[in-house]
């Protein structure tokens, strides 16, 4: 008869005794798959911070707006222009050659001395540029952008803005000049490369055609120029206000999607307090049970802050 052995404990184990029956591996990698939307998330903020310049733009005031337009042209600006008057059955502008000249001195102008303002320094009106030109004008606007990607932002943007909009959309204008410049680094604006455009709208005192020189008026009463309170006019414009520019609600979208972020961060928080404390402990059934809603409040509320962001400069 044989003898028998016995062997320690810790020789007898069997490394597949333990091992469930009917379990597919797949079922424990399930427990990792709620951190692949985090691990998403996180990789694209890192690849929108790891940009040039981005911290900057993101908490940075008007430095954001730090490029020269890929597309900005007298043309590219009317027909825009025309385009938003057509939604509203107004007539087309036409190009003035001595309000396109008046505009374009305005933008050198603005360029070489560096202001961001309607009136030059040394208290120029901004109607003084027309006047030279000898145009003879019953009504006159004027709309200012600096640092927009290409002209039908810089349509979009005057959109979203009462005043320029009512410029822009005035049924008394016939005539339109246009002025662009860019300017290396235009510190007046929040400094920068920055392309600028400058946007004078006309009413003639007659429907002829201005042929011969007219004496400019040396006192034009107020009343003839619609842009004059720069304190009201001056601003900045964020994305979520180009996106909902043909809407009334525009001027108030940049506060509507920062609210809107915050009340999403609130909610988040707000709703994983007691959470938050297991968390640390648990964070694994905490993720587990709430990656869709996590996902969401957190994506909306870094949407919210890129839609914050200035996207140009009106005046």
């Amino acid at each position: 008869m044989a003898a028998k052995i016995k062997k320690p404990p810790g020789h007898d184990y069997n490394p597949f005794r333990h091992k469930p029956r009917g379990v597919h591996p797949r079922a424990f990698e399930k427990v990792y798959w709620p951190y692949l939307p985090l691990i998403l998330l996180v990789s694209l903020v890192l690849g929108v911070v790891a940009q040039p310049g981005a911290v900057s733009r993101l908490i940075g005031g008007q430095s954001r707006v730090l490029s020269y337009a890929v597309e900005m042209s007298r043309d590219g600006l009317l027909s825009s222009a025309n385009a938003q008057r057509a939604t509203e059955n107004l007539p087309d502008l036409r190009l003035n050659a001595r309000l396109d000249k008046a505009a374009q001195v305005k933008a050198n102008d603005m360029a070489k001395r560096d202001y961001w303002s309607h009136s030059a320094p040394g208290g120029k009106s901004p109607w003084t540029f027309v006047l030279m030109q000898n145009y003879d004008y019953r009504k006159l606007g004027e709309n200012l952008a600096a640092g927009f990607g290409d002209s039908t932002a810089v349509t979009r943007a005057w959109l979203a803005s009462p005043t320029h909009r009512q410029n822009l959309m005035d049924s008394a204008y016939s005539d339109v000049g246009f002025g662009v410049a860019n300017i290396a680094d235009y510190s007046a604006a929040g400094g920068g490369p920055m392309t600028l455009v400058v946007a004078y709208y006309g009413q003639p005192a007659s429907s002829a055609t201005q042929s011969s020189p007219v004496a400019p008026t040396t006192n034009p009463p107020a009343s003839t120029l619609t842009v004059l309170d720069e304190r009201r006019l001056g601003a900045s414009t964020s994305r979520a206000q180009l996106s909902l520019a043909s809407l009334p609600l525009a001027p108030y979208a940049t506060a509507g999607v920062i609210v809107a972020g915050l009340a999403a961060v609130g909610f988040w928080a707000g709703r994983h307090f007691i959470g938050f404390r297991r968390a640390w402990l648990k964070s694994e059934r905490f993720v587990i049970r709430h990656p869709a809603v996590d996902l969401f409040l957190i994506s909306f509320a870094f949407l919210s802050l890129l839609l914050s962001q200035t996207a140009g400069l009106i005046q």
